[in-house]
């Protein structure tokens, strides 16, 4: 990756630039059938977590909010809401595994 690219992708983490330069770091980074599978995956947890009722909703609500790697804004809010909505709250690449491991 140039070193231009490099810092593009930098601001984007930063999120000091628009989404077109977090697109380009994307586009560097991940084939189109690797964010495809994430995309995949992503919804396949999704739904799972729409599956779980009773009490295990609390239980995995607070293990998804404590997954966040930023802070969360109304983090209060989340506590009553639907684990699909905690769920594209908190998933970064980074923590997509752990989730995965919470279903």
């Amino acid at each position: 990756m140039s070193n231009e690219n490099l810092t593009t992708c930098q601001n984007a983490r930063n999120q000091t630039t628009s989404s077109k330069h977090l697109g380009e770091c994307v586009e560097n980074k991940f084939s189109k059938s690797d964010v495809a599978k994430i995309i995949t995956q992503s919804k396949s947890i999704a739904a799972r977590l729409n599956e779980i009722s009773g009490k295990d909703v609390i239980e995995v609500r607070k293990k998804l909010l404590d997954l966040a790697q930023t802070k969360i804004p109304y983090f209060r809010e989340m506590k009553g809401k639907a684990l699909d909505r905690v769920f594209w709250q908190i998933v970064t690449l980074e923590n997509l595994q752990d989730v995965e491991s919470i279903v």
